[in-house]
């Protein structure tokens, strides 16, 4: 209503219709879905190392890395220049559990260690778990190149994300 106060008179009683109101509201709702699926996806996932590492610190640090780790990737969205859409949307929620499973699996190996200074524990925990996690980022970054080859404008970007 300020924008047609201050318009020239006889053009003070203007009105924009759009079909692309409608994606406004869906985009705005996909955004919006994906900072909820983050923040559920997180506070679960906290929750859960809280219980199975029983190390409060622990499950600090990890939900920190994988709270860098979503927010590195969701940079590259960014920089891309894409608009926030169903595919990031998609791509950010299924992101977590990536992340989530490469940060368990060393909160686990440290939690489980029989040593006793902090130095031991992280080196016996990333000397276990390295080479699993390393082929499983090595996997993931095959299957993400094998979709930069696909026509379907999601697996391209996903591609991309991951």
């Amino acid at each position: 209503d300020d924008f047609n106060n201050d318009s020239a008179v006889g053009l003070n009683n203007g009105f924009q219709t759009s079909e692309w109101w409608t994606w406004y509201v869906s985009e705005e709702k996909m955004v919006e879905d994906a900072v909820q699926g983050m923040l559920i996806a997180g506070s679960v996932s906290f929750f859960i190392l809280i219980i199975t590492t029983q190390n409060i610190i622990v499950a600090t640090y990890a939900i920190f890395c994988i709270a860098g780790i979503v927010t590195s990737v969701m940079s590259t969205v960014y920089y891309q220049n894409w608009d926030f859409g169903t595919a990031e949307s998609v791509a950010v929620v299924i992101l977590i559990g990536f992340s989530v499973d490469y940060v368990v699996h060393i909160c686990h190996a440290y939690v489980e260690s029989h040593h006793n200074n902090k130095e031991d524990r992280t080196r016996e925990a990333l000397g276990k778990m390295a080479i699993s996690i390393f082929g499983g980022a090595v996997t993931t970054f095959g299957d993400g190149c094998m979709l930069f080859f696909t026509t379907f404008i999601f697996f391209t970007k996903f591609a991309w994300i991951v």
